[in-house]
């Protein structure tokens, strides 16, 4: 599925102001849920930073995390798609719920911000 090695890093476009806190410059575990009601399994990212907001309206900055980060929590990297990378494997949102939610707190706290835009980039 992926040779990226675990000190690879992944950036992630911050596509919602709501996805960090501007106070601390936190990350909120929203930046990391899948959308299911959109039927997402996976989530964005891209190995170079200036293209992981390529295709959204609008960006307030670029989280970052390493494969290896991504790969202690169970979870697998897709990058079958030249640059980009799809964090795979989460768990079902419904039948693990609890999983599923300390997961996507625990990948909140081993992400980092890697650039605020002020004001965000828009298309």
């Amino acid at each position: 599925m992926s040779n990226l090695s675990d000190s690879t890093l992944l950036y992630r476009a911050i596509s919602n102001k709501k996805w960090f806190d501007s106070r601390t410059k936190m990350i909120l575990p929203v930046a990391f849920r899948l959308r299911e009601a959109k039927g997402e399994t996976g989530i964005s990212t891209d190995l170079i930073p200036e293209r992981c907001y390529q295709f959204i309206s609008s960006c307030y900055g670029i989280i970052k995390i390493s494969v290896g980060d991504i790969r202690s929590l169970g979870l697998e990297v897709d990058n079958n798609h030249h640059t980009h990378v799809n964090i795979i494997n989460f768990p079902n949102p419904t039948l693990e719920k609890m999983k599923y939610q300390k997961v996507v707190d625990t990948l909140t706290q081993k992400a980092r911000i890697y650039q605020l835009f002020n004001p965000p980039i828009t298309k």
